[in-house]
């Protein structure tokens, strides 16, 4: 079985074990998931002249702010492994 990009983060986040990056309820009414977005990163990735621009957005609940950071992938750097070490590295810093 072959996985999406979306579906390796899904799974990535979901599967490590640590409930401390996303809290996640599952509805006895529904088969979908909700998510907590207290804890959420939300990611956009945008195309750009010369590469990609990641765009990271997430919650900080002491100091009562959304925060935006924006990252570079170049056209020689591999997508996937380049979003998995920015978003461990937001992990990380959080």
């Amino acid at each position: 079985m072959k996985f999406n990009l979306k579906q390796k983060f899904r799974n990535w986040l979901y599967n490590d074990g640590n409930d401390d990056l996303c809290e996640v309820a599952e509805d006895s009414h529904s088969d979908e998931l909700e998510i907590n977005h207290d804890n959420a990163i939300h990611f956009a990735v945008l195309p750009a002249n010369g590469g990609r621009i990641v765009q990271i957005r997430y919650y900080d609940r002491v100091k009562d702010r959304n925060l935006t950071k924006l990252h570079v992938i170049t056209p020689d750097e591999n997508l996937a492994e380049s979003l998995a070490h920015i978003l461990q590295i937001e992990v990380i810093s959080r």
